[in-house]
């Protein structure tokens, strides 16, 4: 997403530092209090300064941590900052996040949740990075991204916003026959989706299936096979976490699942190139592979069951490609746990998914064809992965509950 505004927040500090029980402060001035100083305040107070200062919005016109209780009874949730109009109607919101937080879908979700209360037509998002803008439109019921913010005298005429168009277009991966041309594979490696010390020989594999699981005209119907009922699925912007601080964040299709009882669950699969770290202070020395992430929603949280380096859990045999995997899992602050404990759990639950070698296959693909639903292999390797990463996650569940219990 690169529709991004032109506004530098790094031109504004946040003033004289103050303490309060030994811990830094900022003073706010809309409130004009002590707020302890964190990544995401810091944003929210340089953004107050951009409003006053570029888009000479009066101060009295601006309200910080606006509950939404305030405009319907029983409403929750909190909006960062707040800008009224001359008759004190809400015009704008802004939320506020710290620098290190990706403008995923739940950003524009959750500001977008806050103007159905405060209906501005105009919301806007930030980490200091980045900083999107988008305006309602009633006749088509959608927000279209603008390129502008005009200053405060005249926002009250929508007129002076220049609108991007939305480019409903989706995106469709490349030919077949030209899928690996260096045109091809600069296009992945800058999506992000090959990492650079891939070698090339998994090309035709890596930039297949990635190019099937962006693929958004591509329709996967529903399956119900080896306890996975595949129900929906689609493509959406966010972001995965693992115990070890990584965070993988990017395009994922999900998959939404239901079992017997009626109960949904949603598992997301992308491919991400990692990046090469040395002396890395989280990953330290670390490769620039390829990796299968598949990631778990629950409720609040969300995390990832499986970050599968394709590199190495990849067997190679001319066209074919087959994806394993050796039951590597850490279970929190645990630590590792061995994989045998793992391998007889998934042969337990479905043996099928064990070779007499241990190892643990996902599936495997011709990779003389493009890859597509239709194909029964394709289907196995989807329900296989969805399946491993749903008993990881009850493994996990066992080993902790056991752990506790010691």
């Amino acid at each position: 997403m690169e529709d991004y505004l032109d506004i530098d927040l790094s031109k504004y500090d946040i003033g004289k530092e103050y303490y309060r029980n030994n811990k830094k402060c900022i003073f706010d001035p809309i409130r004009e209090i002590l707020i302890l100083e964190t990544p995401e305040e810091i944003i929210r107070q340089k953004f107050i300064k951009y409003l006053i200062n570029d888009l000479k919005v009066p101060k009295n016109k601006i309200e910080v941590e606006v509950p939404m209780c305030h405009f319907r009874k029983g409403a929750k949730g909190r909006a960062d900052i707040v800008v009224y109009g001359e008759d004190d109607y809400p015009i704008f919101i802004v939320e506020c996040k710290a620098p290190n937080i990706p403008l995923i879908d739940k950003v524009w979700n959750q500001v977008e949740k806050y103007d159905d209360i405060l209906c501005t037509g105009l919301i806007v998002i930030t980490n200091g990075n980045y900083t999107y803008a988008a305006l309602w439109d009633d006749e088509d019921e959608s927000y279209y991204i603008i390129e502008n913010m005009p200053e405060y005298n005249m926002l009250l005429d929508c007129e002076n916003f220049d609108i991007i168009e939305n480019d409903c277009k989706k995106w469709e991966r490349p030919k077949f026959n030209e899928l690996t041309s260096k045109e091809n594979v600069d296009l992945f490696l800058d999506f992000g989706w090959i990492g650079e010390d891939t070698e090339e020989d998994l090309y035709p594999l890596i930039m297949n299936l990635a190019g099937f699981l962006q693929d958004e005209t591509i329709e996967i119907e529903p399956i119900n096979k080896k306890g996975i009922n595949i129900i929906e699925n689609g493509h959406r912007y966010t972001s995965f976490g693992n115990a070890a601080g990584g965070n993988w964040t990017g395009d994922y299709r999900y998959f939404i699942l239901e079992d017997n009882d009626g109960n949904n669950q949603i598992v997301s699969i992308s491919i991400f190139g990692a990046l090469k770290c040395a002396n890395d202070s989280v990953f330290g020395n670390r490769k620039g592979n390829t990796v299968l992430v598949v990631a778990i929603d629950d409720f609040d949280k969300s995390h990832n069951s499986l970050q599968l380096n394709i590199d190495r859990y990849t067997f190679v045999n001319g066209n074919k490609y087959t994806i394993w995997h050796d039951g590597t899992l850490t279970a929190g602050k645990s630590g590792a746990v061995k994989r045998k404990d793992v391998i007889d759990y998934i042969k337990s639950a479905d043996s099928s998914m064990v070779n007499n070698d241990d190892k643990i296959i996902l599936g495997s693909f011709d990779c003389s064809k493009e890859i597509n639903w239709n194909q029964q292999n394709t289907k196995d390797f989807i329900i296989n992965i969805i399946k491993y990463a749903i008993l990881r996650d009850e493994f996990r569940m066992l080993k902790k509950s056991s752990l506790q219990y010691k």
